[in-house]
């Protein structure tokens, strides 16, 4: 028998195996044996042999269960057929110590990488989370400096408003003094009482707005932001 011949004869055991197998409700040994594919593989040989789905006997019909082209079925099922013959004559007949130890090993050496996969996503999953909170804590801290800034700048804008109108309220204040020093002569001569009335009523104007400025800054100042 030709290596082609042993190959076709390995993977027909394999399959003949799994058929019995599933007949007799003995699913850990099809498990067993199906695991040893990778995913696609053991779909396709599920459908094409019913090992616990519904038996489809076309590629195309599988093909559109799995969302393939018959063509592409076709492949992964010679693919299938080959590993499942490479086990059966370098391993051991399905059901032997060796093939159960090899598949032993096989799928600790799966859960083993899957537990890792597993570990890797979690720890990318908590550095993306830490990330995230420390740029949240960044952006907070970025937006309570600008209230502060805002803060002060309001501050800063009312005491000069405030310190300017004060200038204003102390040369109001020399001229209302040098007019009320004018010898009669002057004061008769002059419009005195209509400058003066004028004067005092900027001047108490003035000094509404000293006032205002300074409860606007007591204001900010006894609440300032968080």
């Amino acid at each position: 028998m030709g290596i082609l011949e042993d190959a076709a004869e390995g993977a027909r055991q394999a399959v003949e195996a799994m058929k019995a197998a599933s007949q007799a409700s003995d699913d850990t040994t099809v498990n067993t044996v199906l695991s040893l594919l990778s995913a696609q593989e053991e779909e396709v040989v599920r459908y094409r042999y019913g090992l616990g789905r519904e038996h489809l006997k076309t590629f195309r019909q599988i093909g559109e269960a799995m969302g393939l082209s018959a063509q592409r079925v076709g492949q992964i099922e010679h693919k299938a057929r080959r590993r499942l013959s490479w086990f059966v004559r370098c391993v051991g007949p399905i059901g032997s110590p060796a093939f159960a130890r090899y598949s032993s090993e096989t799928l600790a050496r799966r859960a083993e990488i899957e537990r890792l996969r597993r570990e890797r996503i979690e720890q990318e999953a908590a550095t993306k989370a830490r990330r995230r909170a420390e740029k949240a804590e960044r952006d907070e801290v970025r937006r309570a400096r600008a209230r502060s800034k805002a803060w002060q700048r309001k501050i800063d804008t009312l005491v000069m408003e405030r310190d300017a109108v004060a200038g204003t309220i102390a040369r109001l204040r020399d001229r209302i003094s040098e007019i009320e020093r004018r010898g009669w002569l002057a004061r008769y001569i002059l419009p005195h009482d209509r400058v003066l009335a004028r004067l005092y009523a900027k001047l108490a104007d003035l000094e509404a707005k000293v006032k205002a400025a300074g409860s606007g800054i007591a204001r900010l100042r006894a609440s300032p932001p968080s």
